[in-house]
């Protein structure tokens, strides 16, 4: 193992405290414009009422029930009959065959089909924020150790 100096050992710390600092900023910038994509996408769209036509089994993940891709049927704002592929998966459970559920629909993004739930629509992008929040806050509680020393 390399034995460092006290100021070897305070120079690691710094830049590894730097990296981390970046990348927790990084990951929150990330994650905040994501949560912002998602209201804007709320704020333009509307709420419609669609029924689950079709399930196809998407990419599995490991454990835990597979994810589906649902195909929904509605009615747009000029009453035309839509059936669209979500672009976005669902746990599998989520949503059943047959079922009704309430989405947020925006004309200019189709695929963008959002299950209006809290958890759908913002627990993701929050996440992200929370976890490039948590790096950048940890980092940076070690840097200003670092420079005390």
């Amino acid at each position: 193992m390399i034995q460092l100096s006290a100021r070897g050992e305070r120079a690691l710390n710094l830049w590894v405290g730097s990296i981390f600092l970046v990348f927790g900023g990084l990951l929150t910038l990330a994650g905040a414009m994501w949560l912002w994509s998602r209201v804007d996408y709320v704020r333009s769209g509307s709420e419609i009422l669609a029924t689950v036509i079709k399930l196809e089994a998407g990419p599995s993940g490991g454990k835990g029930p597979p994810p589906y891709v649902p195909t929904y049927r509605f009615s747009d704002a000029s009453e035309r009959i839509r059936e669209i592929r979500s672009g976005s998966n669902v746990a599998g459970g989520e949503v059943h065959l047959g079922e009704r559920v309430r989405l947020i629909y925006n004309a200019s993004d189709e695929t963008g089909l959002l299950i209006n739930r809290f958890g759908v629509i913002y627990q993701p992008p929050l996440f992200v924020t929370g976890l490039g929040t948590i790096f950048a806050l940890i980092s940076f509680l070690g840097l200003r150790r670092a420079c005390r020393v």
